[in-house]
């Protein structure tokens, strides 16, 4: 009697296991029911898993056109370096419009690193985003300006050669200003004197930093004697001074002494 009792006890569990299992697995049991009734809210509710899945941000850009003269102004240095010849020009073709404002502006920041004898450039868009860093390994950056008259040292002997004859032009002393921080971006101002700008990040104020509009050199470079990659700031008034050359000597393509002349008509002194 007692191993029935005993049997009966562990039966009663057992069976009632098995009719629920029937029920919830069984071929018209819950479990599909509940399965469909799972899909129909998965298919149906908001998708309540988007918040929790990171933000995938939009990659910063710059316009076409400006990318592609950015990528100009790299190559042109890069062979102006890998050229034997000292004291020429080369050309980028500058760029064709402004480097903008709002959201389509640009701007251009190189660094000298000492240590790795190397020019850094870093190329942001209005909202401080980095689109671009590349690097120029040898190149040294300098301006033609400053307060040891190198632009006017500069313009005098460039202007002082006789182009039909001589192949080089002999110059000396402070014909350039080496620097570490350059800054190149379009600045409005009022009326006709909104433009691109060069900044000289090592100097306050003046020279250079004081003048709208005063980066007109149509793409226009010099390498130095030592892999010295020169960017001409201009000015509007003088011939040259402290803020640069006058940026009628690389617009007017008509006056055959100006630098523009001879380096795109002509196609003299020219790295290459």
């Amino acid at each position: 009697m007692k191993v029935l009792e005993k049997l009966g006890f562990w039966m009663i569990p057992l069976v009632a296991l098995i009719i629920l299992g029937l029920i919830y697995y069984g071929p018209f049991g819950l479990y599909d029911k509940v399965k469909g009734i799972a899909s129909g809210i998965k298919e149906y509710a908001p998708n309540i898993t988007v918040g929790m899945n990171p933000l995938k941000a939009s990659p910063a850009t710059i316009s076409g056109s400006q990318e592609s003269e950015v990528s100009a102004l790299k190559a042109t240095i890069e062979r102006m370096l890998k050229s034997s010849k000292n004291d020429c020009f080369d050309d980028f073709s500058g760029f064709k419009e402004d480097l903008g404002e709002g959201d389509k502006s640009t701007k251009i920041s190189i660094r000298y690193d000492n240590l790795k004898d190397q020019s850094v450039f870093t190329i942001t868009n209005l909202g401080g985003q980095t689109v671009k860093v590349f690097k120029v390994p040898k190149m040294k950056p300098c301006v033609i300006a400053g307060t040891n008259q190198a632009a006017v040292t500069f313009l005098n002997t460039f202007s002082g050669g006789e182009f039909q004859d001589e192949p080089e032009i002999a110059f000396t002393g402070n014909y350039y200003t080496l620097v570490n921080n350059l800054e190149i971006y379009y600045h409005k101002y009022y009326s006709k004197y909104s433009g691109n700008i060069i900044r000289v990040l090592d100097w306050s104020g003046d020279p250079v930093n004081d003048e709208s509009d005063n980066f007109q050199s149509a793409g226009i470079l010099f390498k130095g004697k030592d892999n010295q990659i020169c960017f001409f700031p201009t000015n509007k008034a003088a011939d040259a001074d402290k803020d640069g050359i006058d940026n009628d000597q690389f617009t007017d393509l008509k006056d055959k002494e100006s630098i523009a002349y001879q380096v795109k008509i002509e196609k003299r002194y020219t790295c290459s």
